[in-house]
């Protein structure tokens, strides 16, 4: 019945009108008197069109008011009528001079009808707009209106009526003495801005999902439920919402929509009678909750421990164990709870700096003291200093902690507290997984969760050392201490090289001088070549062998760059709504994003995927601070890199894993249906 509404109110236009009695005709014509307008009637209904005024200035506004009255038991419909009916079709005739503002709509409510929910008004609906005089406009002036609507019961009538009014232009305006009552009558039906809800929306399984956080001083509403605006796109029959402190209201797609919108645009109405408008772009997917976050960081500082960031800290802190093995158990306990503590009090120190800028407007995410190029080079001279002593160039002295007794003689219990803290610097450059979904939660929790949630990453990150030297068992296991520690110290350095070279790469890069990154690592690998070799002996020499060759294969030319685009609110509004977008959110000093690069994305398999997909290949760079990135990124959930995301007209965007496969990018590309 829907499709053939529209023919039907334009057919039974003129027939409506010609039903109409004598004297109701009549009133038609005379509905231009400032008085009181006579309703006009039309098919178990009526309507009426009043005017604020009865003669307004030139140059000034003034309200009309079109009331329709369905009879009692008819039911008439709102601009989106739901599974059925057909919203009201109103055509103005103005005079030269005068314009007309949008329609403000009372808020309807759901009224069912068998199967189906539609959304109408059983009483009086006022709809008001405002008409505008220009500044030379003369009078009288005579205003029309011609309204077709549908009125239902059991059955489903068409009404129509021609209505009009007169307005004097002139110096002193005039109020029309019947529109207070009419004013008071549809006070509080309109929608208000919902700006104080602070309203969100996300996608869900079935469709999108609404959050609406509760005014501060205000009682939890005792229902809500939203009313789209544009129809056909949500099923109208909507599950109850959930109440609290925040209202969650879960929005289904109707059976015949393919693909989410792009914006939530529509109405909310708590306790029945207050209505609030909505506009939010659709999100994606929502935040995890804050123990699902906890779980999540947890979990990822575990796997963080795994990651070739933290693997020069961890290598040279299971060295420490072998040193101690035979000792005294409660002595690596005390250096196990050491090294934990350094861990928490360094992450809650770069906690506290990221809420505390978060707090003054800034926007940022994990590893954002990587984008300082101060910061970069002193971690860079620090690995340096490292490396050389642990060859023996020179001893660390006591003032620097010894770094955990990295260099020579035991550094003592702040020494491991010293290489706990060193731990959670060196990790920043990498993203576990799980660790983005939950710090992207982090970034937009209260500053309590969110130092929660990276107290739980310090956890995971901490845990294995600590758990380590707990069991004297597994103290066991470890191979006792002799003259092969000191080959071991001095083959440990060179990873502590790698990384210096890898930040000497960055700082090359930022200073557009590629060159100077490569020449760090070839001076890193022939280091490591030379010391193989030096130690004498066929094995020690093959293994300088296969160290070069291996060293050439890594630095050999790579493969021409892919067709990417840089990453702009622009482009990727422009390749999404063409084919779509991949977009590859990165930075230089991301290990796990270089990793990716490397062997995903750069592969004969992963270029041919990308460039098999038809999808516009966008680089988000991150690796100086860029407001549209960071942007970007909380948009995803994501307060960190890599993240890797598909974007497609009407869909939300598609999150692939943080450490990819070429099948795991093959299936995240893979167009859905």
């Amino acid at each position: 019945m829907v499709s053939t509404i529209p023919l039907l109110l334009l057919a039974a236009s003129m027939a409506s009108e010609a039903a109409l009695p004598r004297d109701s005709a009549r009133s038609v014509a005379a509905s231009g008197a400032a008085a009181a307008p006579r309703p006009v009637r039309s098919a178990h209904s009526s309507a009426a069109l009043l005017l604020s005024n009865t003669a307004a200035a030139p140059g000034s506004t003034l309200e009309a008011a079109l009331i329709l009255s369905p009879d009692p038991g008819w039911h008439a419909y709102w601009r989106n009528s739901g599974d059925s009916g057909a919203a009201p079709i109103l055509r103005w005739r103005l005079p030269e001079g005068v314009s007309v503002g949008d329609m403000r709509w009372p808020f309807p409510r759901r009224l069912k009808t068998g199967p189906l929910t539609n959304f109408g008004w059983e009483g009086e609906a006022i709809l008001t707009v405002r008409l505008t005089l220009a500044p030379d406009v003369k009078g009288p002036l005579r205003i029309g209106l011609d309204a077709e609507w549908l009125v239902c019961q059991e059955e489903c009538l068409p009404a129509s009526a021609h209505l009009s009014a007169t307005l004097l232009a002139a110096a002193r305006p005039a109020a029309n003495p019947d529109w207070a009552a009419v004013a008071v009558r549809a006070e509080g039906r309109y929608p208000r801005s919902g700006a104080a809800w602070r309203p969100e929306s996300s996608a869900s399984a079935r469709g999108l999902t609404l959050r609406l956080s509760v005014p501060e001083g205000r009682a939890p509403p005792s229902s809500a439920e939203f009313f789209p605006y544009e129809g056909g796109v949500f099923a109208a029959a909507a599950p109850p919402a959930a109440l609290g402190a925040t209202l969650v209201l879960e929005l289904p797609l109707a059976e015949e929509t393919e693909a989410l919108p792009a914006r939530l645009t529509g109405i909310f109405v708590v306790d029945g009678n207050e209505a609030y408008e909505v506009d939010v772009p659709a999100g994606p997917p929502p935040a995890p909750r804050l123990v699902e976050a906890l779980l999540l960081a947890f979990a990822g500082g575990l796997l963080l421990n795994l990651m070739p960031c933290v693997f020069p800290i961890l290598s040279l802190k299971v060295l420490g164990f072998v040193k101690r093995a035979g000792g005294s158990p409660e002595a690596a306990r005390a250096h196990g709870a050491a090294y934990a503590a350094g861990v928490m009090v360094f992450l809650w120190a770069l906690a506290a700096v990221f809420l505390v800028l978060r707090a003054q407007g800034e926007r940022l995410g994990w590893g954002f003291q990587l984008q300082s190029p101060a910061v970069v080079g002193g971690l860079c001279l620090l690995f340096i200093v490292m490396g050389a002593a642990l060859l023996g160039a020179f001893e660390l002295g006591a003032g620097l902690t010894r770094l955990g007794g990295l260099a020579g003689r035991d550094g003592g219990l702040w020494g491991s507290f010293a290489s706990g803290g060193l731990a959670v610097v060196v990790a920043t450059p990498c993203t576990a997984p799980f660790m983005g979904a939950a710090l992207g939660a982090a970034a937009a929790m209260p500053p309590a969760a969110a130092l929660a949630v990276f107290t739980a990453l310090g956890a995971g990150l901490a845990l294995p050392y600590p758990l380590l030297a707990a069991r004297p068992g597994l103290l066991a296991l470890l191979p006792r201490p002799g003259a092969w520690m000191e080959t071991l110290k001095q083959g440990l350095a060179f990873p502590l090289f790698g990384t210096a070279a890898w930040l000497a790469g960055i700082l090359a890069r930022r200073a557009q001088a590629p060159r100077v990154g490569t020449a760090a690592w070839v001076a890193c690998a022939a280091g490591l070549v030379w010391w193989l070799w030096s130690r004498g002996g066929r094995a020690w020499r093959g293994a300088a062998l296969a160290a070069a060759a291996a060293a050439a294969l890594l630095l050999r030319p790579g493969p021409p760059e892919l067709p990417w685009r840089p990453f702009s609110p622009a482009a990727l509004e422009e390749a999404t709504a063409g084919n779509g977008a991949f977009v590859d959110f990165t930075a230089d000093w991301c290990v796990t994003c270089q990793v990716n690069e490397r062997v995903v994305l750069r592969s004969p398999k992963g270029r041919a995927v990308l460039l098999e997909s038809g999808l516009a290949l966008l680089k988000a760079d991150w690796t100086e601070r860029d407001a549209d990135v960071t942007a970007a990124l909380a948009e995803l959930g994501r307060a960190g890199v890599p993240v890797y995301a598909v974007y497609r007209q009407g869909r939300p965007p598609k999150l692939l894993p943080t450490v990819l496969t070429p099948g795991l990018l093959a299936e995240g590309l893979r167009k859905e249906d």
